[in-house]
C-alpha cells in the first residue's frame, strides 16, 4: 500500500531483500498486483564478504530459503522506463504475469 500511495506516475522502486521466508514475498507480489503495481524480480547472489556479514556468521546465510531478490516495482498503467540499470540486467528480471 505504501508503494502504491507514494510511487509517482512513471516512477519505479528497486528493492533488494533477503528472502528468509518465500511466502512473505509471494504475499508481497500478490499485494502489488492487487494495487495495480507490476512486480518483477531477479535472484541475486551476494559475494562471500556479504555472506559473512549476514547475521555475523556464514551459517546464518543458509537460513534464507529464497536467497536474495532484487525487485523492480512500478505501475502497470504508467510504467517506469528509466531504471538506471543496464538493459541486459533488466532483461533478466522475471514475473508471473
Amino acid at each position: 500500500a505504501v508503494l502504491a500511495h507514494r510511487l509517482e506516475p512513471g516512477g519505479g522502486a528497486l528493492l533488494c531483500c533477503a528472502v528468509r521466508q518465500i511466502r512473505t514475498f509471494v504475499a508481497f507480489e500478490e499485494a502489488c498486483t492487487a494495487q495495480g503495481l507490476r512486480y518483477r524480480w531477479l535472484q541475486v547472489e551476494p559475494g562471500a564478504e556479504e555472506q559473512e556479514g549476514i547475521g555475523g556468521r556464514r551459517n546464518e546465510y543458509d537460513k534464507y530459503e529464497g536467497g536474495f531478490l532484487l525487485m523492480a516495482v512500478d505501475r502497470y498503467s504508467q510504467p517506469c522506463y528509466d531504471w538506471g540499470l543496464p538493459d541486459a540486467l533488466l532483461a533478466g528480471f522475471s514475473s508471473r504475469a
